[in-house]
């Protein structure tokens, strides 16, 4: 681990949300052009106005903000690359997250807006700006500013520190897209590339707010398509919208999926497109055991992450269907081999969805970074993307070590977390472990989808 690793994790407590992206561990997603984003309600119902203050559009030279009316022109010269980010709590939200350049010669932009609670600009940078020089950090003092015609305050740091190479944080108050919300906004930057972090720093203050009424104008909506360009494609930020989960999280949308039927030893759902037909040797667990099993893996995730509400809406988007053990071959104490099969309306968290093609590396690293945090199985590594029995399956695999009593030599536990399309409304995940790779196909050839014509 190395020393700037070490300090940024020391610094996790007391950094604020858009510093703390901009330090941490992020998965880059896709190589612009950008694709467009179709949100779905917990009803089911398209999203086309601008609903949440995520929504804007982005293209490779501007990001526009419809719910608050602003653009900022985006430098060209370096390759650029969307990034993912956690799920922020209610009332909490990332606007954009960006990656310009590569190697040793990175800048990133993070905007993030939260309603107010009686806070504001100056007392955000102000208490920013006196933590950090607290803490060691090279950061100056809070400053007036401006950003376009709007007044803001701006704090950044003296230099290059084990932390930041060199990051500033904008603050300003805005107007929302509902009438009488208000919220601070916050625009972080970092970069190892002295040049080119000019060049942003110089866009970000060049800032366009194409409405006078800003988040109130009845136009706003039509103002911010005319202002993105032709080019320019829906963007709702580097997660899903905050309030979307708030609304899709109470809806339970999981509680819809059929549970299906059991004949013998053999689970079908005909809704779901699936069947399971139970190893020789393996018995049923109430569903409610799947927890206990998945749990295996998410035991290997590492300590001190930041918490994401993924994973509380992967839950309420997701019903276990099948849970099987074989308690007569422990693997280790209390370990045995087993499997659950999951399902998950694909509708309800849009941004997980299985790249058609399985050669699109990116698209494959783009899917099982959701998939992993997600599941919170941040443990697994990226396994084999491929068609497997009749499906294309995405996998995801550890390993965990364990002795066996009166064993001197430590052995491996193998795990598997894999994922595949089933129709187009539902993604279905199947967790094995097993003692090694033959037994987790055996598991895995059990779950046989059912031809739609046969339905």
């Amino acid at each position: 681990m190395t020393a700037r690793t070490t300090e940024r994790r020391r610094t996790a407590a007391f950094l604020p949300p858009a510093l703390l992206l901009l330090c941490s561990a992020l998965a880059v997603a896709q190589e612009l052009p950008i694709q467009p984003q179709v949100l779905s309600a917990p009803s089911g119902g398209s999203v086309t106005t601008p609903m949440y203050p995520e929504q804007g559009f982005l293209s490779p030279s501007r990001y526009t903000s419809a719910c608050f009316g602003f653009s900022i022109d985006l430098p060209a010269g370096a390759p650029l690359r969307r990034l993912h980010a956690r799920i922020l709590p209610s009332g909490d939200h990332y606007l954009l997250a960006l990656e310009f350049g590569g190697a040793d010669r990175t800048t990133r932009i993070v905007i993030r807006a939260r309603r107010e609670k009686g806070d504001g600009a100056e007392q955000a940078a102000r208490s920013l700006a006196a933590e950090l020089r607290k803490q060691e950090m090279g950061w100056a003092g809070a400053e007036r500013h401006k950003l376009g015609p709007m007044p803001a305050w701006r704090a950044e740091n003296g230099g290059s520190s084990y932390v930041f190479e060199h990051a500033v944080l904008w603050y300003l108050d805005l107007p929302g897209c509902t009438p009488g919300s208000r919220y601070l906004l916050e625009i972080a930057t970092d970069s190892t590339d002295p040049a080119f972090d000019a060049k942003l720093r110089k866009a970000v203050e060049s800032v366009q707010f194409f409405s006078a009424k800003v988040g109130i104008a009845d136009d706003l909506p039509a103002a911010a398509r005319e202002e993105a360009g032709a080019d320019a494609a829906p963007y709702t930020g580097p997660a899903l919208p905050t309030d979307l989960v708030d609304q899709t999280i109470a809806a339970g949308p999981a509680r819809k999926i059929d549970a299906g039927e059991w004949k013998d030893n053999t689970y079908s759902n005909a809704a779901v497109g699936v069947t399971f037909d139970v190893p020789a040797g393996f018995r049923v667990l109430p569903v409610g055991e799947g927890a206990r099993v998945l749990a295996l893996a998410q035991e290997l995730s590492p300590s001190g992450r930041m918490p994401d509400r993924r994973h509380d809406l992967w839950l309420a988007c997701s019903r276990t269907l099948v849970v099987v053990e074989d308690v007569e071959h422990p693997l280790a104490n209390d370990v045995f081999p087993a499997a659950v099969l999951t399902v998950t309306r694909r509708d309800c968290i849009p941004d997980l969805r299985p790249p058609e093609d399985l050669n699109d590396h990116e698209a494959v690293e783009s899917f099982t970074d959701l998939l992993v945090r997600s599941t919170e199985m941040i443990g697994l590594q990226k396994g084999l993307a491929g068609v497997r029995v009749g499906r294309k399956i995405i996998a995801l695999e550890g390993t965990v070590p364990f002795r066996r009593e009166g064993e001197a030599l430590a052995r491996r536990l193998s795990m598997r977390l894999t994922a595949s399309s089933v129709g187009n409304d539902y993604l279905l995940t199947f967790f094995a472990v097993a003692e090694n790779d033959a037994e987790l196909r055996k598991l895995e050839a059990a779950v046989r989808e059912i031809d739609a014509t046969s339905r």
